[in-house]
């Protein structure tokens, strides 16, 4: 009976787990059902952008895939086009993935695309049309990106209907006139960039009440005004949400007040290139949340940077006041609360004095001192700080002494003195003695205009990446070696104003890319060689 029993029950679960295998079966959705295909009001809205569209390059088959016998009717597996999952209606159109393959216009069948929240057209081709003023009735846009795009006109003002964007991006382009005050309305904004235009005017104060704006980028137009007189205002909310404030290349005029302070939340501060003129506030050393400081090409004469103007700019890795007028003034044993990687410091007051707080920094990649009144020799230590210096440019001074020799370890663990950079300025210099061994890695040698004696043939460890040679106006002597063979990307050399004799190398013949060669005032002897004739790109000869 049991047996039975136990027997039936068996069954039983056996016949249940059947059953709802079988409901588990009918209810899979196949893949027909998970294919969601797009509205064909949807659809017919894209074929119609398609046809206001053309193929800058007729081999592409970029958008004019779109609806061909393959795509079955389904315009959400269109290159560029992005559907939602939940309703199939298209949410995505990104053409920059078509970048350069588009001209035309922009066909008003987009406004059919009610659900799109990401549009990017960017570095393509519009032909110099206006941005479209129906652009500002897709409500539902977060992303706008019109990037080198070839737009030029005025910025429509219906752009502000969208308040709902976090991203807008129309940089790169001819757009004139004035930035909208209906700006003012895009409440969700985050990032907004209008460089490399031909804007006019100032920045709308409205602007600065949109509390949600951490990036605004305006270089390279044609505004104007008191660069940092909307701080002057308490009630501004972007002063405690900006990161990003990039306004170089314009016309703003002023100076760098204290309330700079307010930014407290800045990262980025690019004011290079303007009118600015007049003090730098102390405060501007709390900015700690700082990494990038650029205010080159202003005119600040007569103004001196201390150490309390960073003091707790802890975070400081770019660091540019090239052409500036102004004068940095430190302590002999200051040591930065910073670490750089990139120094451009070309025409400040640096000098006579080598720069001794530079010997704290342990990892610059990028070093200008050029111009900066600096009468002094290279201290040794430099050459193990600068071990990873990638552009290295001291010209313009009145540096002394001469180069370290030793330049065959990149090692951190020896003690090596080395120059190593790739770029390599020392041009316009009192400096003496040997050509030094050089890094195989140069691209570029300038060590014209200084007082170096003896033989050139340490430029045969030089790297096939080498584009130009500047030794001229030195004393070197000796032959000029015979190893430009492997030297094909080289433009540029000269070795002019020194005593360097014999004659030119056959090797140079192989030089496809040089441009210009200057040998004057040596004592070379003999005839050029005729391989030289058959330069393709040769410009200039001396």
């Amino acid at each position: 009976m049991l047996i039975t029993m136990s027997g039936q029950k068996y069954s039983i679960d056996l016949l249940l787990v059947l059953f709802l295998a079988l409901v588990f079966l009918l209810e899979k959705p196949t893949e027909a059902n998970v294919l969601i295909r797009c509205k064909e009001s949807e659809r017919q809205a894209l074929l119609d952008f398609k046809q206001s569209l053309a193929a800058a390059n007729e081999s592409y088959t970029g958008i004019s895939s779109w609806g061909s016998e393959d795509d079955n009717g389904d315009c959400c597996t269109w290159l560029g086009v992005g559907c939602s999952d939940s309703t199939g209606h298209v949410v995505k159109l990104d053409l920059l993935d078509l970048i350069g393959n588009v001209t035309g216009t922009i066909s008003p069948s987009l406004l059919e695309l009610r659900y799109l929240s990401y549009l990017d057209l960017s570095f393509n081709d519009f032909n110099g049309c206006p941005i479209p003023e129906f652009i500002g009735s897709l409500r539902e846009l977060t992303y706008l990106f019109f990037s080198g795009s070839q737009f030029s006109g005025p910025i429509p003002f219906q752009l502000g209907n969208l308040s709902s964007l976090v991203t807008l991006d129309l940089s790169s382009n001819q757009l004139t006139g004035s930035i909208p005050e209906s700006f003012r309305n895009l409440v969700a904004l985050r990032e907004l960039s209008l460089k490399a235009n031909l804007l006019d005017g100032g920045i709308p104060k409205s602007l600065w009440n949109i509390c949600s704006l951490h990036s605004l980028n305006l270089r390279s137009n044609n505004l104007g005004g008191d660069v940092i007189g909307f701080l002057q205002s308490t009630s501004l909310c972007t002063t405690y949400s900006l990161e990003e404030l990039e306004l170089s290349e314009n016309q703003f005029t002023g100076s760098v007040p204290n309330e700079i302070a307010k930014l407290s939340s800045l990262q980025v501060l690019s004011l290079g290139y303007n009118r600015l003129n007049g003090t730098i506030s102390q405060d501007i050393g709390q900015l700690s949340n700082i990494s990038t400081l650029e205010l080159p090409g202003n005119s600040f004469d007569e103004v001196v940077l201390s150490e309390a103007h960073f003091s707790n700019l802890s975070n400081l890795r770019r660091f540019d006041l090239s052409d500036s007028s102004l004068a940095l003034k430190f302590n002999s044993d200051w040591i930065p609360p910073f670490q750089l990687h990139v120094i451009y410091l070309r025409s400040c007051k640096l000098g006579p004095r080598f720069p001794q707080w530079i010997r704290s920094q342990d990892m610059p990649r990028e070093i200008d001192f050029s111009a900066t009144g600096i009468s002094d020799s290279i201290p040794s230590w430099f050459w193990n700080t600068s071990f990873l210096v990638h552009n290295l440019n001291l010209s313009f001074n009145q540096i002394s002494g001469s180069l370290p020799d030793n330049c065959t370890s990149f090692s951190y663990a020896e003690n090596h003195y080395c120059i190593c950079a790739s770029f390599i300025d020392l041009s316009s210099n009192n400096l003496t003695g040997p050509l030094p061994q050089l890094p195989s890695s140069s691209v570029t040698l300038n060590l014209s205009k200084n007082k170096f004696f003896g033989s050139i043939t340490s430029i045969c460890e030089i790297s096939n990446l080498i584009s130009l040679i500047d030794l001229s106006n030195n004393l070197f002597s000796g032959v000029i070696p015979n190893c430009f063979a492997r030297w094909n990307l080289l433009t540029t050399l000269n070795l002019a104003e020194n005593n360097l004799s014999g004659s030119i190398p056959r090797s140079m013949g192989s030089l496809r890319n040089l441009r210009m060669v200057s040998f004057r005032s040596n004592s070379l002897s003999g005839r050029l060689h005729s391989s030289l004739g058959t330069l393709t790109f040769f410009m200039f000869i001396s």
